[in-house]
């Protein structure tokens, strides 16, 4: 399979992790039911598998409400962000427009792929015939992606070519077998091919010479967009995407204001390790300071302005060698990726506060009196 695959689900088993929270980390049976029921009691409406997920068995009780798991998460977003212009912000296609049009840096387009969809000045490829063609003469190294797709699914890096045979990162395969694995995607929404980046040579050294994002959480609100949150996720092992639900792949604590990196996770629940340097590498991380940070928190906060109806914005952004480029923005964003970072809850007494601002500019919510009404529940909104 040249296309990466989708990535599987985090690794949890509610008996096992029990057991081996009660061993390795003293918190007996009766301790984790009686957290579960504090923990609900809290109305952080966290699962009893977030609970695990999190590590919560090894944190103080006061510090529950603060998180946020999926249903909190969606509830926030749900009030921050107007549903009706999420796609705009999800659509690589039209990410790429949008970035292009307010002169952001993000990678060169060399063609997108899909039966109906174009860029103007873009290669377009109507067909799996022209896919095909564009495979087998285009310019290589080429990375290729899915106009919507989440964790790093679907994506290639294409480095060489051998007549039909693809070289790519992880093996390589004819150019017929990465069209048919291309073809779903092609027929739906879309795929496309861009430049392959270059990490930044700080970046390199610590990645093996991969490409590492930061993720920043972005506000939107009456004072204009800041970043709120960030972290740096790496990849590690046999990954060239650095998605942190791929087994093996690090996510790093970012100091807002100066850059600085904390210690990397790998893993979550009982399997999370905490590691100073890079696997891979030995490059430490712990301690280091971010090249570019600054410029890429301006780039972030100027792109922001482009999503105006978006409260929570979380964007992914290469630290590359030609400096900070913009790769996609989230609505919302994974909340799990900042809070693991972390080792905290993301919803403190900022945050609601945010969200009750939220309420008073997101007309869209107020469309789905039922939804918002739980909205408000979960997250103890007036």
């Amino acid at each position: 399979m040249a296309l990466a695959k989708k990535a599987s689900p985090y690794d949890l088993d509610v008996a096992r992790d029990m057991q081996i929270a009660s061993k390795r980390f003293g918190a007996s049976f009766g301790k984790q039911v009686g957290d579960f029921l504090a923990l609900r009691m809290s109305g952080s409406a966290l699962t009893f598998e977030e609970y695990l997920y999190f590590g919560l068995y090894a944190s103080q009780r006061s510090a529950y409400p603060a998180y946020m798991g999926d249903q909190r998460a969606r509830a926030a977003f749900y009030i921050a962000n107007d549903l009706r212009n999420w796609n705009d912000a999800e659509d690589k296609i039209a990410f790429f427009e949008r970035m292009s049009a307010a002169g952001l840096p993000t990678p060169s387009l060399k063609a997108v792929a899909h039966k109906d969809r174009s860029i103007a000045g873009v290669e377009a490829l109507h067909d799996l015939d022209a896919v095909k063609t564009f495979l087998a003469h285009c310019v290589l190294p080429v990375f290729g992606k899915p106009a919507i797709a989440s964790h790093g699914d679907g994506a290639v890096n294409i480095t060489g070519r051998d007549g039909d045979t693809l070289r790519v990162v992880g093996g390589e395969c004819s150019q017929s077998e990465l069209i048919d694995e291309i073809a779903p995607y092609f027929e739906k929404d879309g795929y496309i091919f861009q430049d392959v980046l270059a990490p930044h040579p700080a970046i390199a050294a610590m990645t093996g010479n991969r490409v590492a994002t930061l993720r920043l959480m972005v506000w939107l609100g009456p004072d204009g967009p800041v970043v709120r949150e960030a972290a740096l996720r790496l990849p590690a092992g046999e990954h060239f995407v650095d998605n942190f639900r791929r087994s093996g792949n690090l996510v790093a604590y970012v100091d807002r204001d100066s850059g600085k990196l904390g210690p990397a996770r790998r893993g979550v629940g009982v399997a999370s390790e905490s590691l100073d340097a890079h696997p891979d590498s030995g490059a430490m991380i712990v301690g280091a300071i971010l090249p570019d940070f600054a410029d890429a928190k301006r780039l972030a906060v100027h792109a922001a302005a482009e999503f105006p109806s978006l409260h929570i914005q979380s964007w992914d952004v290469a630290l590359t060698d030609a400096g900070p480029v913009l790769l996609e923005v989230n609505p919302g964003g994974n909340l799990n990726i900042i809070q693991l970072a972390s080792g905290r809850g993301a919803f403190d007494p900022e945050f609601r506060k945010f969200l009750e601002w939220c309420l008073s500019e997101n007309a869209g919510a107020k469309s789905n009196p039922k939804a918002l009404k739980q909205a408000r529940k979960l997250l103890k909104l007036s």
